[in-house]
């Protein structure tokens, strides 16, 4: 056998062995891990809301022991280390800043399956509103913009001139609305006016006549 033969089935081996090892991961499989990842459930939490924007880390619940998540170009990953519990926690000490945006990509520990990626998920972060709960959202509070947690790219200042245009068009509203509530009621207030003169009246003519009626007797 020459050389070049030794040489073209060596590198012939090389191109089948891992398309053998991979075709021990059926297709259903890797679309039951696919449906692993998209049921996990991300959720963010607040750890310091005294930092502009506010710092938050992440929750993975229902992550599948088979998969685990990584934070797209970082070494962060998320991994369900109880493989008896499905639904165990998984946890890091990453911190992300509020208003960020993080890709989620997911992949299998499976070793029969391809080292590629499975699943991905984008995930924006809100910001803490540090107008929630002052007297800038006081009465306002169903307000998008003046909940506890916003989705908006506006920094503070553009948030709070957007409240206040806000305010300034719901008190306007408030007053019309008062206006026509009084529109509404003045029928009601006329006509019940009338009818106290109109009873008034009748008590102070049967009044008289009993005075008169009185006297007549006294006479």
């Amino acid at each position: 056998m020459t050389i070049k033969k030794i040489i073209f089935i060596f590198i012939l081996t090389l191109c089948i062995i891992p398309n053998c090892v991979f075709a021990f991961c059926p297709s259903s499989t890797l679309q039951e891990y696919k449906e692993y990842a998209r049921n996990t459930n991300i959720k963010y939490s607040l750890i310091n809301k005294d930092v502009l924007e506010g710092n938050y880390r992440l929750t993975f619940r229902n992550l599948n022991y088979n998969i685990y998540a990584k934070i797209k170009n970082t070494d962060i990953t998320y991994k369900n280390e109880d493989e008896e519990n499905e639904n165990a926690i998984a946890t890091n000490d990453a911190i992300y800043k509020g208003g960020s945006s993080i890709t989620i990509d997911y992949y299998t520990i499976d070793g029969l399956c391809p080292n590629d990626v499975i699943y991905t998920v984008k995930l924006n972060i809100p910001k803490y509103n540090i107008y929630y709960d002052t007297d800038t959202c006081s009465g306002i509070t169903n307000y998008e913009y003046c909940n506890e947690y916003v989705f908006t790219d506006m920094n503070y200042d553009e948030l709070k001139n957007r409240i206040d245009e806000y305010r300034e068009s719901h008190e306007i509203e408030k007053v019309i609305e008062e206006e026509d509530n009084l529109k509404d009621m003045l029928p009601i207030i006329i006509g019940g006016s009338i009818a106290l003169v109109i009873i008034i009246v009748i008590i102070c003519i049967i009044i008289n006549k009993r005075k008169k009626k009185y006297d007549d007797w006294s006479v």
